[in-house]
């Protein structure tokens, strides 16, 4: 019950993620300059900081809970 759990919290933070990054990106096309047309960049041509805010810092809150949805199972 308790890796089931830990599984979808980890989906439910991939699909909040993917929301917040389409959400940013939106916001600096809103305030970038408008003679070019403004495209979402992939998540893996970051480079820096954006890299690490946008997407290294994020993947590892579900990466730990699959982390830990998968660790054996201690007997009592």
């Amino acid at each position: 019950m308790l890796r089931a759990a830990l599984v979808l919290l980890g989906l439910v933070h991939l699909g909040l993620w993917g929301a917040w990054y389409v959400y940013l990106g939106g916001q600096a096309c809103a305030f970038a300059s408008t003679s070019a047309p403004c495209r979402l960049p992939m998540p893996w041509t970051l480079r820096g900081e954006d890299l690490l805010v946008m997407v290294a810092v994020p993947a590892l809150v579900p990466l730990a809970l699959f982390g830990f949805a998968l660790l054996p199972r201690r007997k009592p």
